[in-house]
């Protein structure tokens, strides 16, 4: 037997092994599994999984794009196989998917070993810049004060591209990489490359959407305690984000969480928590800067949360959705 068949025989047996030792699990787990569907909204389930589908597919295709682009013949329809495949394969205990990953199955499908495993690991660049842009952009229009971080990946972002763009840097990424690995690298064309990156937002697009739809198909099934707890871990993460370069005082915050612990906060809309947060500390400074010394030196008394108590019900009776 040579090689190639017994690498096939050897990647068969370890996806059949695989796929039985995720079976049994199902099997051992299938009355929990049963329990967590049976309560779950079956349309949100099926919404979901199309839009999971959807996004794992455009990247399977625009991989097939690439593969073209390399000058390699990848028929649709095998491509797919390999490709979902591929992708099953990294989720299988065993570490079968240098053996039955997309790259090794378009090889053994005669696409050349070069192009094969090259245009995969350009799909999985252009993948995670896909899912940087989606998070930048997300997060630039958000209304939360917290830019650093999408700005930083926006810069990464504007970064990566000046590399591509700039033949400066391109020769100096080529000279940098042939001599670490001895080999000459062949970067994309900037316009080919934007382009691939931006046909992979969609892809993330539908991932955020396949998350939704799945929390909304199962949300039914958490008891009302849970979602309570859920609901107010919401609020409490709006209150710790803060302004840039501008921190809120220690007791204001003090104030603030308190009152969220104690559910003054549950009628007042997530999306509108730091407006709320900063129409309760100018009331609280206002009326009770007392109440906020003392909470500034450590001591929380019994007039101190009663005034807590009455300025957040005062202020979250103007934010209650009606």
């Amino acid at each position: 037997m040579n090689r190639s068949k017994l690498i096939n025989v050897v990647g068969i047996a370890i996806g059949v092994a695989g796929i039985a030792f995720v079976a049994r699990r199902i099997v051992r787990d299938r009355s929990e599994i049963a329990d967590a569907l049976s309560s779950a909204d079956l349309a949100w389930l099926v919404v979901g999984g199309i839009a999971g589908l959807f996004a794992m597919g455009l990247i399977g295709v625009n991989w097939l794009l690439i593969l073209r682009h390399a000058g390699a013949t990848a028929p649709w329809r095998r491509g797919m196989s390999w490709f979902f495949v591929g992708q099953l394969g990294k989720y299988v205990p065993g570490g079968i998917w240098p053996i039955v990953g997309q790259a090794e199955l378009a090889h053994r499908g005669n696409t050349p070993r070069r192009a094969a495993y090259s245009s995969t690991a350009l799909s999985m660049v252009a993948t995670f810049l896909g899912a940087a842009t989606v998070a930048a952009i997300s997060g630039l229009i958000s209304p939360s004060d917290g830019r650093l971080l999408p700005v930083a990946i926006a810069m990464g972002l504007v970064l990566a591209f000046g590399v591509l763009v700039i033949p400066a840097a391109r020769s100096m990424l080529d000279r940098l990489a042939e001599r670490v690995t001895r080999k000459q690298l062949r970067l994309p064309a900037p316009s080919w490359f934007t382009l691939l990156v931006v046909r992979h937002l969609p892809v993330w697009v539908s991932f955020a959407g396949m998350n939704i739809f799945a929390v909304a198909a199962l949300g039914s099934d958490l008891d009302a305690s849970t979602k309570l707890t859920i609901e107010r871990g919401r609020r409490n993460l709006e209150i710790l984000k803060q302004p840039q370069f501008s921190p809120v005082k220690v007791e204001d915050q003090v104030a603030i969480i308190y009152a969220s612990t104690n559910g003054l906060l549950d009628t007042v809309p997530v999306n509108r928590v730091r407006e709320f947060e900063k129409e309760f500390g100018q009331v609280m400074n206002s009326r009770y800067p007392d109440v906020l010394k003392a909470l500034k030196a450590g001591k929380l008394e019994d007039a101190g949360t009663k005034a807590i108590r009455e300025v957040a019900k005062d202020v979250a009776a103007s934010y209650a959705v009606k």
